[in-house]
């Protein structure tokens, strides 16, 4: 004897506002609204939130179309420098404050690097 399947087993397609299923869009279609959306400025995060899928995979193809990505380094430090913590600096820049984080761990490596090559080129006769 067969068993029934009940209907509400079965996953649900999501939907739009229109109450329509969504539908997926292919590569090229992602490709082609990234972009368009970059022209215009929007950043990378928002486009990925806009079309539902994963800053990653954004941020790939931003970077197959030859985009370049703002470095917000300089800033980042000259605002450490200044005393303010990493959380503040954050929310100043309107960047994660794990971004932040690791500029300061990538700089401190760096300037403890240097300081190592010093140290070790004075100490030769």
């Amino acid at each position: 004897m067969k068993e029934k399947k009940d209907k509400s087993d079965k996953p649900k397609k999501p939907k739009s506002r229109s109450g329509e299923p969504e539908k997926k869009l292919t590569r090229r279609q992602k490709t082609v609204l990234i972009a368009s959306l970059i022209k215009q400025g929007v950043t990378l995060r928002f486009i990925a939130k806009k079309l539902g899928c994963s800053l990653a995979t954004v941020s790939e193809i931003a970077k197959e179309l030859g985009y370049q990505f703002p470095t917000r380094t300089p800033e980042i430090l000259s605002l450490l420098d200044q005393g303010f913590t990493q959380t503040e600096v954050a929310k100043k820049l309107g960047v994660s404050r794990q971004l932040v984080f690791a500029v300061a761990k990538r700089s401190q490596a760096k300037n403890n690097e240097g300081e190592q090559k010093e140290t070790d080129t004075s100490n030769d006769p």
